[in-house]
């Protein structure tokens, strides 16, 4: 356990952290690539976490403010924060982007939940994703449902990416399928679809994530996403 003191770990990179962090300035300062495992986070005075990048698993925030540097590029078009089973909660997720703040959402749905992309920013993206590897031959298959409540000119979207040519980190880069919001009407389900074959001869390491970006209002998500091989 750590706590009052100014930083529970600052400057930290690709560590494991469990256990508590209490009373102190931040709990997490500047760490990125971080694994938090069963922590308990409160009373930090800052934040739990500050511009910090990672994955959290079955962690509690429970501080005021969770996240008080996420806001921005500290780390990268692409970096971000999530917390899977947030706050302990089974099945809740939360992710800390530079464009916004993506919840799980059982109540704006279509089956057992979505995932709300809380824009504020027409700058940096609001996303989630999942990380795939995908054997020679193997397709990826993504039907995602999507609404938005705002008219927004980056329409939300789906991709497939190679994990390697992110183009958050490197606009040069170019998704490997993409497909977007195909109009302006707002508070409507769409059914976006995008696959990805592995036509290589050795495994490849695919991400699927959706995207928002606007200053302000929310998308939603819901994803099914299918691995199948070719043939079958």
């Amino acid at each position: 356990a750590v706590s009052g003191c100014n930083n529970g770990l600052t400057g930290c990179y690709s560590m494991t952290v469990s256990g508590a962090v209490s009373g102190c300035t931040y709990g997490l300062n500047v760490c990125y690539s971080m694994t938090v495992d069963g922590a308990t986070f409160s009373g930090n005075s800052i934040g739990d976490l500050y511009k910090s990048g990672g994955r959290a698993y079955h962690t509690t925030f429970g501080s005021a403010t969770e996240n008080g540097g996420y806001a921005g590029v500290y780390f990268g078009l692409n970096s971000f924060f999530e917390s899977l089973n947030h706050d302990g909660v089974a099945g809740a997720y939360r992710a800390w982007t530079g464009g916004g703040i993506v919840d799980s959402d059982a109540t704006t749905k279509l089956n057992v939940r979505s995932y709300k992309h809380n824009c504020t920013s027409a700058d940096y993206a609001t996303f989630m994703q999942r990380e795939y590897t995908l054997d020679p031959s193997e397709k990826l298959r993504v039907r995602a449902y999507v609404r938005k409540d705002s008219t927004m000119a980056y329409k939300p979207r789906i991709q497939l990416l190679d994990f390697y040519a992110d183009p958050l980190a490197d606009t040069n880069n170019v998704a490997l399928a993409e497909t977007e919001y195909p109009d302006d009407t707002t508070d409507t389900w769409k059914a976006l679809e995008a696959e990805w074959t592995n036509t290589n001869a050795a495994p490849f390491h695919v991400l699927y994530r959706s995207v928002a970006k606007n200053a302000s209002g929310n998308a939603w998500f819901e994803p099914e996403i299918i691995r199948m091989t070719e043939g079958w």
